[in-house]
């Protein structure tokens, strides 16, 4: 996209990810707890995904996904991939 327009105003597209301040956030929240390297292309997957995405990032996973259980499908733990989020 070479242009955009917000409420008819011309303006240049803007990235959809600021990856710095997504690695600032990791770093602040999880406390260096988290495999960034891992977590930037998923979270570029997601963002670029045809369909609602949402990504939950816990030190705990396993009481996160109990605790998530109800309201979500459970799945088998499983490394997650930016092609695992294509599908």
């Amino acid at each position: 996209m070479l242009l955009r327009f917000d409420y008819r105003r011309p303006a240049l597209p803007r990235p959809t990810l600021d990856e710095d301040a997504l690695v600032d956030a990791f770093d602040r929240v999880l406390g260096g707890a988290a495999d960034v390297d891992a977590l930037v292309p998923l979270v570029r997957a997601a963002t670029s995904a045809r369909h609602g995405t949402t990504l939950v990032v816990s030190a705990d996973a396993a009481s996160e996904a109990a605790r998530l259980g109800g309201q979500a499908t459970t799945v088998m733990p499983t490394q997650a991939t930016p092609e695992l989020l294509d599908h």
